[in-house]
């Protein structure tokens, strides 16, 4: 019983107490049952030697239905010792359930803290993306306005090529 109790304690802690619990206490239940008619039968036929001697009385058809209900008991006694082999076996069961069950969370406890973790590298990624768009967009903006400056400058040096080649021919022509 106290197995049980402890078991379901630290199902508890994982997380499906409900379902654990229910589950548990209908076990418990079912258990305290038979073991309470395991007790009753087995004070009704405390050795073996009693059972064989009523088995051989003479058979009367008092007898009979006696022997037969005691049978029946034998047979309910054996019944009741498989089925605690039975709860023996749900029991270690329950057992490696829990401990896979907490392997089991501390295995995702660390796959979180690794998503967790690779978020927060993807976070600080996007950051330094952004960092780096603003960069080369200011970059770009720079280029266009030294682009527009120089085409400034070649125009006002075209401008100024063609004033000094017209001043040139007009005093050629004026001489």
């Amino acid at each position: 019983m106290k197995d049980i109790e402890l078991e379901v304690g630290v199902l508890k802690e994982m997380g499906q107490e409900k379902l654990i619990v229910k589950k548990y206490n209908k076990l418990q239940n079912r258990y305290k049952e038979t073991r309470k008619n395991f007790l009753q039968q087995k004070d009704n036929f405390e050795t073996q030697k009693n059972r064989r001697e009523a088995l051989k009385r003479p058979r009367s058809k008092g007898d009979q239905i006696e022997r037969d209900t005691r049978g029946k008991l034998i047979d309910n006694l054996e019944n009741l010792d498989k089925q605690d082999e039975q709860l023996d076996g749900i029991k270690k069961t329950a057992y490696n359930t829990a401990d896979l069950t907490i392997a089991i969370g501390k295995k995702m406890r660390e796959q979180r803290d690794v998503i967790l973790s690779a978020k927060g590298e993807v976070v600080e990624s996007n950051r330094n993306v952004m960092v780096g768009k603003q960069l080369i967009n200011s970059m770009t903006r720079q280029e266009c306005c030294y682009k527009a400056l120089l085409y400034a400058v070649i125009v006002t040096l075209f401008a100024a090529i063609l004033t000094l080649a017209i001043l040139v021919v007009y005093k050629k022509v004026k001489k």
